[in-house]
């Protein structure tokens, strides 16, 4: 049985498991990695689930948990040619993601999600700069209450291929690979936000059939949920519709109303 926690990426979200209930000697929980698929292009979002189980026969209550390089977060680590180094997203403002109700019974789960493409650390990078094979695993932080210390618990490495693009796909990632695009990517902001939204749609209006429109859809999509529309012209939010299949005249439960609405 699995409940589904909120992805994070931020700094300094700490995460802790304290015990509730009658203690036991070493408490342990697992933690299993997954990702949607082994092979990704240059530019793809890569798409990991930190899955956490607890395996020890008391509940657990599981406090805030977050992506990033604060003490306390989930650490994730990339290996190319060498060996495993931590990837950190290096944004400024922290989500920190919350889970309420119940505690974590023995043998439940809970899942982290996280995207991985770009870190603004140091003026802004690729996560996997380079086709080739990469490795990625992550160590969780796990503090007990009233057992000393913190444990840190490592995941099981998984392997992945970033694939240059070709043909279709590799006019598309050459017009979208700037950093205003990749940070918008990444984390759903930035400070050129709009600029970033319409360079993705026209490149998606230009390629519909490219291996890119699933992932840079969805943050389009996100976009969209999130209000932004509205600080679209009416020409520019025209092109954001017929890219996302909205039909034109459609009122939109979101707030952002039809085109032309301020």
């Amino acid at each position: 049985m699995s409940r589904l926690g909120l992805g994070a990426w931020c700094v300094g979200a700490g995460i802790a498991a304290v015990a509730v209930g009658t203690a036991v000697e070493n408490p342990q929980v697992s933690v299993r990695l997954v990702t949607l698929r082994t092979d990704y292009f240059t530019g793809e979002p890569v798409l990991l689930d930190a899955i956490v189980t607890n395996t020890t026969p008391m509940d657990l209550a599981i406090g805030g948990a977050g992506y990033d390089g604060g003490e306390g977060d989930i650490a994730i680590y990339i290996a190319s040619e060498g060996p495993p180094e931590r990837f950190e997203f290096g944004g400024e403002d922290c989500v920190e993601s919350r889970l309420s109700g119940p505690p974590l019974r023995p043998g439940e789960s809970i899942h982290h999600a996280a995207s991985i493409l770009y870190s603004r650390a140091g003026g802004g990078k690729l996560a996997f700069p380079r086709p080739g094979a990469y490795a990625i695993k992550v160590v969780y932080p796990l503090l007990l209450r009233d057992v000393p210390g913190r444990r840190e618990i490592e995941s099981n490495s998984v392997p992945i291929r970033i694939l240059p693009p070709t043909g279709e796909d590799e006019q598309v990632w050459r017009r979208i690979r700037s950093h205003e695009v990749l940070d918008f990517l990444q984390f759903d902001d930035g400070p050129n936000q709009e600029r970033a939204v319409m360079t993705l749609v026209e490149a998606l209006k230009a390629r519909p059939d490219s291996r890119y429109r699933q992932s840079y859809a969805d943050a389009l999509r996100r976009f969209s949920r999130q209000g932004g529309e509205r600080h679209l012209s009416p020409e520019e939010r025209e092109k954001f519709r017929e890219v996302l299949g909205i039909p034109a005249r459609e009122e939109r439960g979101d707030g952002a109303g039809p085109p032309g609405a301020k």
